[in-house]
C-alpha cells in the first residue's frame, strides 16, 4: 500500500467492509491531515516545498501539478 498512488489507495480503502478494517480506514483518513508537495528546483537533485496543508486545501486552492492531477482524478 505504501507504493500506491493516493487515488488508488483511496479506492481500495473504500472497498473495505470488515468492521475491524473500517476502524483502520477511519484512523488512516484522520491521520491524513497534512500534505507536503515537493516540486522540482531547477536542475538540482533536490526539490523545494511548493505546498503544505490539508488534502482538501490542496485540491481546492493549490495550483501545483499534484493538485491539478488530484482534481482530474477526483
Amino acid at each position: 500500500m505504501c507504493n500506491m498512488e493516493f487515488t488508488e489507495l483511496r479506492d481500495i480503502l473504500r472497498r473495505i467492509t470488515d468492521p475491524r478494517g473500517e476502524s483502520l480506514v477511519k484512523a488512516l483518513c484522520e491521520s491524513l491531515t497534512r500534505m507536503i508537495d515537493i516540486g522540482p528546483e531547477g536542475g538540482s537533485a533536490g526539490g523545494r516545498i511548493v505546498f503544505t496543508g490539508t488534502p482538501r486545501q490542496m485540491i481546492d486552492n493549490s495550483q501545483t501539478v499534484t493538485a491539478q492531477y488530484l482534481r482530474k482524478s477526483l
